[in-house]
């Protein structure tokens, strides 16, 4: 008896193994098998903001994970990155609170914000530029849900005041909690999440960039 890519050969005859029947049966729906978890990691993400001449921060803890998705019945793999995890906030006194997001936004893109590169090769912690940092937003009125406008990093100063830049950033590994609460910040938030869209838009700014659920809650 041999065992080659799902089928269970005895005696020259290939019989298909249980397994084998059902990824087939499941091809005939067009769905695919994903294989076990096969890589990623917790990160902390710390940014801090200086405003008028005082410094806030905050941090927040999220989850790359990746899958090799298999596609049937072609047999390709590709590589799947999601992230899971909250948006987190820095709080500017009586100004807006300025909104970490769990994506980029650049350039007319938005992609999962994914700080591997940086971390690859490097030690514990890594410092980082601000236009290396993932979309960061704030509320005309926060009770609003479109009312959020991106802030570019080089552009802080346009919305908290002259002089008001991101005087740090780092990232780092971790495999403490991920953060939580976002929902008492943005209380309507929460309904997004039944929304049958799962996506629907939050808001749309000037340059064409649209803010999602999955930018607050992934």
């Amino acid at each position: 008896m041999a065992v080659a890519g799902g089928l269970i050969v005895r005696g020259g005859r290939p019989n298909l193994s249980r397994r084998a029947a059902i990824i087939g049966g499941l091809s005939l729906l067009g769905l695919a098998r994903c294989s076990p978890l096969s890589g990623g990691y917790r990160y902390k993400l710390f940014v801090e903001i200086e405003v008028g001449g005082r410094r806030y921060s905050g941090s927040g803890i999220r989850e790359i994970v990746r899958e090799d998705v298999w596609a049937w019945p072609d047999q390709s793999t590709l590589r799947q990155t999601t992230v899971h995890g909250k948006a987190f906030w820095i709080e500017v006194g009586a100004l807006p609170s300025l909104f970490v997001l769990l994506r980029a936004h650049g350039d007319g893109l938005s992609s999962i914000w994914d700080p591997s590169m940086y971390l690859e090769g490097a030690g514990k912690r890594v410092s980082l530029l601000p236009n290396q940092l993932p979309g960061l937003v704030y509320f005309d009125d926060i009770d609003r849900k479109t009312s959020a406008v991106l802030v570019k990093p080089n552009e802080l100063s346009e919305r908290y005041g002259y002089g008001a830049r991101i005087s740090a950033a780092w990232v780092e590994k971790t495999w403490r909690l991920k953060t939580s609460g976002i929902s008492k910040k943005l209380p309507w938030i929460r309904a997004l999440r039944y929304d049958i869209l799962n996506n629907q838009t939050i808001s749309e700014s000037p340059d064409v960039y649209s803010f999602n659920l999955p930018d607050y809650w992934a």
